[in-house]
């Protein structure tokens, strides 16, 4: 078995490889109780290959289309689990409906041991 834990989303965001022809930028809700400085609204944008998350605000600020994740949602998108299931599985809410095959694109890769968790 293995895991996965997003320690700094920032950061994590920032060291992580995208494709060079993806370009998004989404809005993000993430609450995360055992890393609270992963808990806030964040500004996701992938372009070039690269990635960076900008926070804009506490948990609490409304966020219009925001896709809403919460630690396992956010380790689970960031390793390359499709959105369809991470929102089938409970753990991803909201968003913009056409975001989701963005971020599908953004952060694919082969997941691994999806049904044992």
């Amino acid at each position: 078995m293995w895991m996965l834990r997003v320690v700094d989303a920032p950061a994590a965001i920032a060291a992580r490889g995208f494709p060079p022809a993806v370009s998004l930028s989404v809005p993000l809700v993430i609450t995360d109780t055992a890393r609270p400085a992963n808990s806030g609204r964040w500004q996701l944008s992938v372009g070039d290959g690269e990635g960076i998350l900008i926070q804009n605000g506490p948990v609490s600020s409304p966020a219009t289309q925001a896709l809403t994740l919460g630690a396992r949602g956010l380790a689970a998108l960031y390793a390359g689990t499709p959105l369809s299931t991470l929102r089938l599985a409970g753990l991803a809410a909201g968003g913009a409906p056409d975001a989701d095959a963005a971020l599908d694109a953004a952060f694919a890769a082969t997941s691994f041991m999806v049904d044992e968790f």
